[in-house]
């Protein structure tokens, strides 16, 4: 089955709407308006054996320690990765 294929800036504001509900970044941003999160640009790269042909490196908040949400940022990355192709 043929993915769909996003630009970069839609697989960003998809990634972003999604890491924006993980419940410790979605109390963050609600309480402080300078709070920033930055996702680093989808990287193209040959296709891999699950079928993926892009990956991203990771994220940035306003935490100094937010292991907690790497895990969900990976879960989300890889379910779009999953999903969609980069074009």
């Amino acid at each position: 089955m043929k993915k769909a294929s996003l630009a970069s800036q839609a697989l960003l504001g998809a990634i972003d709407q999604q890491l924006r509900l993980v419940p410790l970044l979605k109390l963050a941003l609600e309480q402080d308006a300078s709070f920033e999160l930055t996702i680093a640009a989808p990287s193209l790269h040959a296709r891999d054996h699950q079928g993926r042909n892009w990956d991203v490196a990771g994220f940035r908040t306003g935490f100094r320690h937010w292991p907690q949400c790497h895990e969900e940022f990976r879960r989300i990355v890889d379910a779009m990765r999953a999903r969609y192709d980069l074009d």
